[in-house]
């Protein structure tokens, strides 16, 4: 299964210090991730998931008086899917990597 989401402190402009916290604990999750400017995708089971997805609140929680938090499942029947492999798919249909607007493709 795959998820996205992302958690937003009300009030809060710059954010950078809470992603980082929020990848601390994803560094602990055991689920696969992967962080991007407007929130991290997560590979793994639907329990899994959820439980780093609300480790994520927790910690944001005990900061700030109001998070809100949005979260996107992908649970896909028959034939397994991953991180990586989404971008392959739509990769392989261009015919190349999928990048622009002067983003490194590494990153």
């Amino acid at each position: 299964m795959l998820a996205e989401f992302s958690i937003c402190p009300v009030g809060k402009v710059s954010m950078s210090g809470e992603i980082a916290k929020v990848v601390a604990v994803l560094e602990n999750s055991g689920v696969k991730y992967s962080v991007g400017p407007l929130g991290s995708c997560l590979e793994g089971t639907l329990d899994d998931i959820l439980t780093a997805i609300r480790r994520c609140h927790e910690a944001m929680a005990r900061e700030h008086e109001r998070i809100i938090t949005h979260i996107k499942l992908d649970d896909r029947k028959g034939e397994a899917h991953s991180l990586t492999g989404m971008v392959k798919a739509v990769e392989n249909q261009l015919g190349r990597r999928a990048f622009g607007g002067g983003i490194d493709p590494e990153c």
